[in-house]
């Protein structure tokens, strides 16, 4: 492959450049807790509250994988043993 020579320069590129690009370079403040509305307070902890939802229905699909390569050993093992003592 013939690459572009441009492609292999590690220098950083001058801020100036980056701000042309668009590129935010200071974060973008957020407000504490403690000054936030009372409806924003509210969807907040409505998110938080489905997060903690999808946190015990991934913990329950894995139990379910787990017990479904229990079971399928157990059958397997069984059927093995019935098919040397058969």
């Amino acid at each position: 492959m013939n690459l572009d020579a441009a492609e292999s320069r590690t220098a950083p590129r001058p801020l100036d450049d980056l701000e042309r690009l668009g590129v935010p370079l200071k974060p973008a403040p957020r407000p504490a807790t403690s000054s936030l509305q009372p409806m924003e307070r509210r969807h907040q902890a409505e998110l938080e509250s489905r997060q903690k939802l999808w946190r015990w229905l991934i913990l329950a699909a894995a139990g379910v994988m787990v017990a479904e390569i229990g079971l399928a050993g157990w059958v397997t093992r069984r059927r093995l043993a019935q098919t040397e003592a058969g």
